[in-house]
């Protein structure tokens, strides 16, 4: 099976779920979504649930059309021309329901990263859901390749730089910062090896050299998809950190490392290895404190 339909695929416990500190909006999204965040009887959380949370975050729905494929965004912005624009590109959401079962539908259960961006007090955030989440019928573009073995395509890639594009037109933003969280890491990594306005990269338990990735699973690689660890001369000069728990068995230190290693001594590149996290536990805090020191 091509691509990894392990539990890397799937949603977990939300990613702050043990220790985080943003008790306010935390309280209330938990009152608000009914227990639905941490329950595997939810099979995904619905577009109306997702904008609650944003609202609660201060974001408002941001809706985007590329190339006839509808992208669920939502959107805070609090200057006139923001630099940096903050973007939460979210993970892989539901892409398999098994090992040989592709899901119908992609969208998260949890949504970690929309939790993670209605956290975000930086005055303009924006986050974007992966191609075909939360669309359900209203982006009849989606093929079940978009989310399993073409989910980092280069068609996947222009689709999300396109969307960045419109984003920076209508907010008239000066630079972007990229933080993805597991297969949306690869997906920000991607998206700024091709693009010259953004200023930093954080990635949270990314599957950053597929080939590393799919080896450590023992299934077999995504030829179909564009690994992130053949850019890396692109994005030598960009700052960039990037996240993983010493617990996580979905994207594994050593597959993390495999791409940070590739990086020439004295690149702007930082691997953090949190102790005690996973691939879903428990990160929040820490990633979040990061991006408060780049503001």
């Amino acid at each position: 099976m091509t691509g990894v339909p392990t539990a890397a695929n799937r949603d977990h416990r939300v990613g702050g779920g043990c220790a985080v500190a943003w008790g306010g909006i935390k309280a209330m999204l938990l009152a608000m979504a009914g227990g639905c965040f941490f329950s595997a009887a939810c099979s995904f959380m619905p577009l109306e649930r997702a904008t609650e949370v944003a609202r609660m975050g201060g974001m408002l729905p941001f809706p985007l059309e590329v190339r006839g494929f509808r992208l669920t965004t939502f959107l805070k912005q609090g200057s006139s021309a923001p630099d940096p624009l903050v973007l939460y590109l979210e993970g892989d959401g539901m892409a398999w329901l098994d090992k040989h079962t592709p899901a119908h539908d992609p969208t998260p259960r949890h949504a970690t990263f929309l939790q993670l961006a209605a956290a975000d007090s930086s005055p303009d955030v924006l986050y974007m859901a992966r191609l075909c989440q939360y669309a359900g019928r209203r982006s009849p573009g989606c093929r079940v390749r978009h989310w399993t073995t073409h989910r980092y395509a280069e068609e996947v890639v222009n689709i999300h730089d396109e969307a960045l594009d419109q984003v920076k037109r209508v907010t008239q933003a000066r630079s972007l910062a990229l933080v993805g969280y597991s297969g949306g890491g690869a997906l920000t990594a991607l998206l700024a090896a091709r693009r010259q306005d953004v200023v930093w990269l954080v990635t949270v338990a990314a599957n950053l050299d597929l080939d590393a990735w799919t080896n450590h699973h023992g299934v077999s690689p995504m030829p179909d998809s564009l690994n992130p660890v053949a850019f890396v001369g692109r994005l030598q000069n960009l700052p960039q950190w990037h996240f993983v728990g010493d617990g996580d068995q979905e994207v594994p230190e050593s597959v993390v490392r495999s791409f940070t290693a590739r990086f020439p001594p004295g690149a702007p590149v930082h691997l953090r290895v949190l102790k005690g996290v996973d691939h879903a536990c428990c990160w929040m805090d820490p990633v979040l404190r990061e991006i408060r020191e780049k503001r």
